[in-house]
């Protein structure tokens, strides 16, 4: 009659967990912990990774970004790695690595070796400028090996590091991720954003990770060359030490890239005008001492 019986099987979406099978989980008491145990095996939950992590902006974003991601950046593959938050997993299918003794890049095959050696080479020369300026200050520092990982889609990026799509790049150890090459040089902010995660990790290096946030983002941007472009967003009321390191804390994926931008340069604006007065060697050295500063006024 008006009735209709459907009969199938199948292996589900491959996405990860399932509603309904979490659900009766649930019901039996099973707790969350053991639920995503289930679905996602292997993996921690942890707030760990985003209190360690720190991303670049993608300073010019507009709607064309949005439009661009939304388009052809974020691929299937890119949405299924979703599932998989964190700098733990890896996408070696189709990827080559190109090292130096200071640098290990992993990228997609799809990117010339040619375009991957240029890159080594700004990174290197970045490197040693850094190191010159921070033995200027007087400072000692043992700059590490560092892997950078380029990934192939927006999409891959988010979900390898759990950030928005309108960060550039995200630092965590040893380790730095990036959008797609293309994606960066096509907002002009490949070599400064480069520049931005180096000095992440050198911060990071010389202050044992004690360096108060606005101190280590504002220093970043200077190093960079970032400041002209950034100090366009610093808001009119100025805001105090402790309010910007509080902002700072809390997770990216919780506000708009206009709060971020407005974050990155009241923080850069304190450190202008710090090195206008103090000199930026000083400032180093007040990184080197940053665990006496962690409460800023």
């Amino acid at each position: 009659g008006s009735n209709f019986i459907f009969r199938g099987t199948g292996f589900g979406h491959g996405l990860g967990l399932c509603q309904e099978g979490a659900h009766v989980m649930a019901s039996r008491g099973a707790s969350y912990r053991q639920i995503l145990a289930k679905y996602f095996p292997s993996t921690r939950v942890t707030d760990e990774f985003r209190q360690q992590l720190a991303a670049d902006l993608i300073w010019n974003n507009d709607r064309s970004l949005d439009d661009e991601i939304s388009g052809t950046l974020i691929s299937q593959r890119g949405l299924r790695n979703a599932a998989h938050v964190g700098f733990g997993h890896d996408l070696r299918a189709g990827r080559k690595t190109l090292a130096s003794e200071t640098f290990r890049i992993n990228y997609p095959s799809t990117i010339d070796q040619r375009e991957v050696e240029s890159l080594l080479s700004f990174l290197q020369l970045s490197r040693k400028s850094l190191i010159a300026r921070v033995t200027a200050a007087r400072v000692t520092v043992q700059f590490p090996a560092l892997e950078i990982f380029i990934n192939e889609t927006t999409g891959d990026f988010v979900g390898r590091t759990g950030l928005p799509y309108w960060a550039a790049a995200a630092t965590r150890g040893n380790q730095i991720e990036l959008q797609p090459l293309a994606t960066l040089r096509r907002r002009r902010i490949l070599e400064t954003t480069l520049r931005h995660e180096l000095v992440h990790t050198l911060v990071d290096i010389i202050s044992r990770e004690r360096a108060p946030r606005w101190l280590a983002e504002g220093l970043a941007i200077h190093v960079a060359g970032e400041g002209p472009l950034v100090a366009r967003y610093e808001p009119r009321r100025k805001m105090t030490l402790e309010e910007i390191n509080k902002q700072l804390g809390y997770s990216q994926s919780m506000m708009s890239s206009e709060d971020m931008r407005t974050l990155y340069a009241a923080a850069y604006g304190q450190v202008r005008r710090l090195i206008q007065t103090e000199g930026e060697a000083n400032v180093w050295r007040r990184v080197a001492n940053s665990g006496s500063m962690v409460g800023g006024r």
